[in-house]
């Protein structure tokens, strides 16, 4: 791996609903030109579309407000249980439906997931679903009817902590969804369209780094702060 460093590095600042993230990178550009490295060229990419997919899946479940947390199966009776883009297919199709049945904007963020057996089911977020389709099930749970009917038990569960529930549903973007589980030229999650995304707050340079970042690997540090105030302050510390 070739790396090209710079003095002064790439500082970015965004709104992810009530929270901020400021992200400073630690060098500009990076060139994967060695054909010696210990990686090939499908891992890197694989890595690339897993972290690019885990942004934003985190924006979205970020920046919107979601009712429930959805784990949704198919019933092998109802749905080709194996087939994960003709589930895509009718799911859309079932939630176009419903929004036109019902008059509510039923928006959607979903990953899928694999069973061992090869069995796809989903996990995510959602909100708009009429209450009246909505009951309570013998597990503790909420249950969509409609979706039961058309494809098979669903369990719907109301957000308590949204900040937990945001960082636990990008786990689910993982490498063996990435691989070879759901194929090339795939989507590795499904969002409803007009879903709120961040918004830049400033975007900059900066020689400086952050002295305690949330997280941190080689080539990036980032930081989340609570308010927008703290996140001005910050931006004025780097850039000076």
């Amino acid at each position: 791996m070739k790396t090209i460093y710079r003095k002064e590095t790439p500082l970015i600042v965004k709104q992810y609903g009530e929270r901020y993230k400021i992200t400073v990178c630690k060098y500009d550009i990076w060139d994967i030109k060695d054909g010696n490295n210990s990686r090939n060229v499908n891992e890197l990419k694989l890595d690339s579309n897993i972290k690019r997919a885990r942004s934003k899946v985190y924006e979205y479940a970020a920046c919107n407000e979601w009712e429930y947390f959805a784990t949704l199966t198919l019933d092998a009776k109802k749905q080709n249980r194996y087939d994960l883009g003709e589930y895509i297919k009718d799911l859309g199709q079932f939630i176009r439906d419903e929004r036109k049945r019902t008059g509510k904007s039923i928006k959607y963020l979903l990953i899928p997931e694999q069973h061992k057996n090869g069995a796809w089911h989903m996990h995510g977020y959602f909100s708009g679903i009429p209450s009246e389709d909505v009951t309570h099930n013998n597990n503790g749970y909420y249950h969509w009817q409609r979706y039961y009917e058309r494809f098979g038990y669903c369990s719907l569960d109301h957000i308590k902590d949204k900040d937990k529930c945001d960082s636990y549903i990008v786990k689910y973007i993982s490498k063996d969804l990435g691989g070879q589980a759901i194929g090339k030229n795939k989507k590795l999650y499904y969002a409803s369209r007009g879903l709120n995304t961040a918004t830049t707050l400033h975007q900059g340079y900066t020689s400086k780094r952050l002295t305690s970042p949330d997280w941190e690997t080689d080539c990036v540090q980032i930081l989340w702060c609570n308010s927008l105030e703290e996140a001005l302050n910050y931006i004025s510390i780097l850039s000076d």
